[in-house]
């Protein structure tokens, strides 16, 4: 690569050695490098490490933070694992396996398990097909996702923080539209379309509850805005009185706390507009449900109450997407778990006779099964 290139017309491979050179250059003897592979290919991944280890033994300390477990195995010589903000692990490399990793990863969970495979699902409602999304210079969110819900089952989506979550969740609502790939509820196109999705039947809680609330609006305004066909028809003036009833309905229901239909929605707590926005979503009777992070910020009482609309909804028909963070939560719900690495399905799993495999999921989320192929 000539030293006159601008970077603009290199590829992020380079661009990722040129940082690495420029840092070293200007005499660094500590190199932090944080998830400097998430947008790599295997060649591209296999040269950085090689130069990563090059640098360590001409005598440079390199911290390296990834979730690629054949990264730690083939650059670290030691090896750190956090699991929720905790240290369960700091020791040598030589001492572990990629099994063990991914183990401690994911953590010796023992889930309630409430919602099991009780009960056979209906037909595919959500069908995703070879969805590909990018943003900034070409970054992949997510690689030729295909997947699919079908009625009354809940299907959880787990995986590594920046593995596509968002862009899924945010693609499966019709409020982004993909480059490529398609978005079907019940047979309809709904690809980028996120008006006839929500008429459809299609309820999305966003990852940030701002997202999905108008903070200058009301409780009533903000529990109401999906029902405005029902309570105000387009030839009748604003019906205040069927708003404030709707409002006080989503309030009683969902335990919104100040039950107070008038109140300005900012001026509730994060847990209250939590607990509004998943009513607001929910009271309805959707046909299908795309829950991110459905339960943040909530108590555990609180929590305890979303899951169980959530499960009540499958048990209804809908067709429910879980997207959580919590590992944990994920687990409880789901009949069925996609893991996403790095932007792409990393493996499929149901539960056994002894609950979920965790070893194999760990070994997803950390993009060994990908590493595999």
């Amino acid at each position: 690569m000539a030293l006159d290139v601008e970077i603009e017309r290199i590829g992020l491979a380079e661009r990722q050695l040129g940082e690495v050179v420029i840092a070293v250059a200007q005499g660094a003897r500590v190199l932090l490098l944080d998830e400097p592979t998430s947008t790599l290919g295997p060649s591209e991944v296999e040269r950085l490490m090689r130069t990563v280890r090059q640098l360590a033994e001409r005598g440079v300390a390199i911290g390296l933070v990834t979730h690629r477990i054949s990264e730690v195995i083939t650059a670290a010589d030691d090896v750190t694992v956090l699991r929720a903000g905790e240290l369960v692990h700091d020791g040598s490399a030589a001492e572990l396996d990629p099994v063990t990793i991914a183990r401690m990863m994911v953590g010796d969970r023992i889930t309630r398990y409430e919602n099991g495979r009780r009960r056979e699902p209906g037909p595919t409602v959500v069908q995703v097909a070879s969805v590909h999304t990018e943003h900034g210079d070409h970054i992949v969110d997510l690689d030729d996702v295909s997947l699919e819900v079908r009625a009354g089952e809940i299907v959880g989506i787990a995986g590594v923080v920046g593995s596509g979550q968002v862009a899924l969740a945010d693609v499966l609502s019709g409020v982004r539209h993909p480059a490529r790939g398609t978005v079907r509820v019940d047979g309809h196109d709904v690809t980028g379309d996120a008006a006839t999705a929500t008429h459809l039947g299609v309820a999305y809680i966003p990852e940030s509850r701002d997202d999905g609330l108008h903070p200058v609006g009301t409780v009533a305004e903000n529990a109401s805005l999906l029902e405005i066909a029902a309570i105000r028809p387009a030839w009748r003036r604003r019906d205040r009185k069927a708003e404030r009833a709707h409002g006080v309905a989503v309030c009683e229901r969902f335990e919104v706390r100040p039950p107070d239909p008038d109140l300005p929605t900012v001026g509730l707590s994060g847990g209250n507009r939590q607990k509004l926005l998943v009513g607001r979503e929910l009271i309805r009777g959707p046909r299908v449900v795309i829950a991110h992070g459905p339960t943040q910020g909530l108590d555990l009482a609180a929590g305890a109450a979303v899951r169980r609309e959530l499960v009540a909804a499958a048990e209804q028909g809908a067709a429910v997407l879980v997207v959580s963070a919590d590992l944990d939560e994920v687990l409880e719900l789901a009949d069925r778990v996609v893991v996403l690495a790095a932007g792409r399905v990393a493996d499929e799993l149901v539960p056994g006779d002894d609950g979920w495999d965790l070893d194999r999921l760990g070994a997803a989320m950390a993009g060994m099964n990908q590493e595999a192929r």
